[in-house]
């Protein structure tokens, strides 16, 4: 279409959509003025009034015709069209409450199913992690060699086996999410609690989240080399954590290190990762014993 003809044809196809009634009045009365003429010239031919009335609908080919070639031209009938269905459809299911509750509360459950599991695969697949070599850097879980056995996290016994017998990682973690209060002049306060970083005889030192930095030491620019109480223990604060920061989750608000009590050696209760070398990274498995974070 050439540019002339935009000044000319939208104005007319928006005042076609938004004031329809009076568009659809006017067409009713320009095509009724034509039938008119019509037939006046069928009657100057000597027909009889209700024949010259006749033949003039047929030269017209129908009034009804008509004003369809004239909606097609104007080329919103689609989008007429679907307005009309989404009145019917509101007309429809206000006349049934209860199918319009079960309707909207299954697009509601389908559509916040989508977008939890969208989330998730953008977090652990499709977004790069915000590490020096995140596309490296895979999760390490027990795969089970017995039937009552589950894929899942390790023991400490298997950790320590795995760091000495280690070729394919330049780094190992092993981490334990657990819950934990901490107190001091502050009143006590129930946080969760990330242990990591493991090293025998490692001092108690401990990374804070942003958002427990704000909600309980006021931002305190000072807060390096503080103690805190954790779990009635001495620990000392050695940084704070970006606001984005969120590994594993959210929900964790203080990291700290990670102290295997030798008598639970068996119990599978840490999540391992590794670093590959980058020798070993192209024909690693990304699914299986290694998962991809």
């Amino acid at each position: 279409m050439r540019p002339e003809r935009w000044f000319y044809t939208v104005p007319l196809r928006l005042r076609s959509l938004f004031r329809r009634r009076q568009v659809e009045k006017e067409l009713d009365e320009e095509l009724q003025y034509h039938l008119e003429r019509k037939t006046e010239e069928f009657l100057a031919r000597g027909m009889m009034p209700e024949k010259a009335h006749f033949a003039a609908l047929g030269a017209m080919e129908g009034l009804d015709q008509q004003k369809e070639r004239c909606r097609d031209t104007r080329r919103v009938n689609p989008i007429e069209h679907f307005i009309q269905d989404f009145h019917c459809g509101l007309r429809m299911l206000a006349k049934s409450p209860g199918f319009t509750a079960v309707a909207v509360l299954t697009l509601a459950l389908g559509i916040g199913a989508n977008t939890a599991v969208f989330s998730i695969v953008n977090a652990v697949l499709l977004r790069p992690l915000p590490l020096p070599h995140g596309e490296r850097v895979v999760s390490i879980q027990v795969t089970p060699m017995l039937a009552d056995e589950t894929t899942g996290p390790a023991s400490p016994l298997q950790f320590c086996a795995w760091r000495a017998h280690n070729r394919e990682f330049a780094l190992l973690a092993a981490v334990r999410s657990l819950r934990g209060q901490v107190s001091g002049k502050e009143c006590p306060e129930e946080i969760l609690v990330l242990e990591d970083d493991y090293r025998t005889g490692a001092p108690r030192v401990c990374l804070i989240s942003h958002r427990l930095w704000q909600r309980r030491y006021s931002e305190d620019r000072n807060i390096i080399g503080r103690v805190l109480n954790l779990d009635s223990k001495s620990t000392l604060i050695i940084g704070v954590l970006p606001p984005d920061f969120a590994f594993p989750d959210a929900e964790h608000d203080l990291w700290t290190v990670l102290h295997l009590n030798p008598e639970h050696q068996t119990e599978r209760t840490l999540d391992v990762y590794g670093l590959l070398n980058s020798v070993f990274q192209l024909r690693m498995p990304r699914h299986g014993l290694l998962q991809s974070l």
